[in-house]
């Protein structure tokens, strides 16, 4: 499922009823491991048409060369939609990393399937706590899911900062980070910037 480049900074989700869409600006070449480009630089998608418009995906900024963005994506549809977006926007053998932080164990219980079949879509995953808690053994299963699915869940770390600083260790130049959950998750964006400063400053 393809999306457009906006000028409003954001992922949007594609509506499944209009989903033929197409990109309509590649993302400009980074010039500077250490750059940061804020989030009004920042190219968003959008769908080319639908009854309604659908709440972008946010951008937190660039450093290093990768891309952070956040989501409140806690549907297995959103989740879908959004690792889609963000695929359209990482050149061939880049990367997308997603940051998955579930609502709460009963979603979990729910939608573990599909909420595996949507983190699949990604190249890497870190899973981190639900801001509810859920047990560690909820999102082992969850990690299962995702592997069944073909995917690849690197960690599972419950601290949201620590998983959000390890998607950074993990990233390299031309990948995009997403943080996906309804929970305090976005609130880590601006760590994982700092932390992207700081694996590239001694090699500056």
């Amino acid at each position: 499922m393809d999306a457009v480049v906006t000028e409003h900074g954001g992922l949007a989700r594609p509506d499944p009823a209009h989903s033929a869409c197409s990109l309509h600006t590649r993302p400009e070449r980074w010039t500077s491991r250490r750059t940061t480009v804020w989030p009004s630089r920042i190219p968003a998608l959008r769908p080319l048409s639908g009854p309604r418009p659908w709440c972008p995906a946010r951008p937190v900024g660039e450093a290093a060369g990768v891309r952070v963005f956040d989501s409140f994506a806690h549907h297995p549809d959103e989740v879908s939609a959004d690792l889609a977006a963000a695929r359209s926007l990482v050149e061939l053998g880049r990367r997308v990393i997603a940051v998955f932080q579930p609502s709460d164990l009963a979603r979990l219980d729910a939608f573990g399937v599909d909420f595996g079949k949507a983190l699949a879509g990604c190249d890497q995953v870190v899973l981190t706590d639900s801001t509810r808690g859920v047990p560690s053994a909820a999102l082992e299963l969850l990690s299962a899911h995702v592997t069944s699915a073909g995917g690849s869940v690197q960690h599972i770390l419950r601290d949201r900062i620590d998983a959000a600083m390890r998607a950074a260790e993990m990233a390299g130049p031309g990948d995009v980070v997403v943080l996906l959950g309804s929970g305090d998750l976005v609130e880590s964006g601006p760590a994982l910037l700092a932390t992207l400063g700081t694996l590239v400053a001694p090699a500056a």
